[in-house]
């Protein structure tokens, strides 16, 4: 039987959607992208609520160092600069993130100059004999106790549902440390989020091409989504591609509990706050209405906030989210990664198993030979 579609595109995130449009534009192909929600834009989906732009899967501030990235994204959005500067909550008192010369001087009084940090840091660091084991002993090594014991430990427990002895190192390189007045937390020199969401984004990129939401591919009608194009872009969970047959990997999942309220003021101090203690059992809450530019802000009388409350990932329950990059997990990753049937091509956080920033997904979508 012949292929209706040149390709197939299994899931309508950022790099199937930026697939999908290369492929029609530059091989005059016929493209089917499904997903198995109903809506698009994977977890950079986002929709409008009476006027504010809600990021329904958490906060997405696109950041880029690469001018073509930035360029292309940008013919799709209409982007407004944002800076991404979020605070931490800790102990009834808000701090200043990321580790930078103001956080310091908030923990630790008697900080007033760089020097100062230099050297209470290094008073607190635990030198190791070789390279760190786990997070825990490469924060310890770097950062020390005090700074991993307000700012990370806990937040970091709750985000993955492990202790922090029990995970990899590589997982504290996303937290920058610095030591000087910077509290970006992003140094990228291209930052922002679209005026108008990212979805209408994914309509643009995905404008003539066939796309049919809330079909999953891997139901009981899987052969018929195999028959219908030669090649396959697939960015669904890889252990689920193969039924498991080796083992399952770990992801974590979020719950997320919105919450409106009338406007009478900016109810936080800033678009994002941590919560890195244990209580409360959040990690995050995001005020959508502060990624607006300021004078769109509040122009219906109201504010919008999102807690993102960290879970085990439950097929059929929720959504894989995140996945858990343990020795474990990498290994039976390779495992199913060497399997891959010469027509498919396994993208995305969940078909690499790795997690990526969209500039990456871009940069990658942008590159990648079709």
């Amino acid at each position: 039987m012949n292929a209706k579609y040149d390709f197939l595109f299994v899931g309508a995130g950022l790099t199937n959607a930026i697939l999908a449009y290369r492929a029609k534009e530059e091989l005059n192909a016929t493209c089917l992208v499904i997903d198995s929600r109903a809506e698009l834009g994977g977890n950079c989906h986002t929709y409008d609520d009476n006027g504010i732009v809600v990021h329904k899967y958490g906060p997405h501030i696109f950041h880029t160092d690469n001018k073509k990235v930035w360029n292309f994204i940008g013919r799709f959005a209409d982007f407004h600069e944002f800076r991404h500067r979020p605070k931490a909550a800790v102990g009834g008192r808000l701090y200043d993130l990321p580790f930078s010369l103001s956080l310091y001087r908030q923990v630790w009084p008697d900080v007033k100059t760089e020097e100062d940090a230099r050297a209470k840091i290094q008073s607190e660091i635990i030198p190791l004999a070789g390279e760190p084991r786990n997070l825990e002993e490469r924060a310890l090594s770097t950062i020390g106790r005090t700074l991993y014991e307000m700012f990370v430990k806990g937040y970091t427990e709750k985000q993955w549902g492990k202790p922090c002895t029990e995970l990899p190192p590589s997982i504290l390189a996303r937290i920058p440390v610095r030591f000087d007045e910077d509290c970006d937390y992003f140094n990228e020199k291209y930052q922002g989020v679209p005026v108008d969401g990212y979805t209408p984004m994914f309509e643009r990129l995905l404008d003539g091409i066939e796309v049919r939401l809330g079909e999953d591919f891997n139901a009981e009608n899987r052969a018929y989504w195999e028959r219908q194009a030669g090649t396959i872009f697939y960015s669904g969970s890889i252990d689920k591609f193969f039924g498991y047959s080796l083992g399952q990997l770990e992801y974590r999942s979020l719950r997320i509990v919105h919450k409106r309220f009338p406007f009478q003021g900016e109810i936080q101090k800033s678009a994002v706050v941590n919560y890195p203690g244990l209580n409360p059992d959040y990690t995050r809450s995001t005020e959508h209405s502060l990624f607006l530019p300021r004078n769109m802000r509040f122009a219906h009388g109201r504010t919008a906030i999102d807690y993102e409350y960290p879970t085990k990932y439950r097929e059929g329950i929720n959504d894989p989210m995140y996945p858990v990059p343990t020795a474990e997990n990498l290994t039976l990753y390779q495992k199913y990664e060497a399997m891959r049937p010469a027509n498919v091509n396994f993208v995305g956080r969940l078909g690499k198993y790795k997690y990526a920033n969209m500039d990456a997904c871009v940069e990658f979508a942008m590159s990648f030979q079709l």
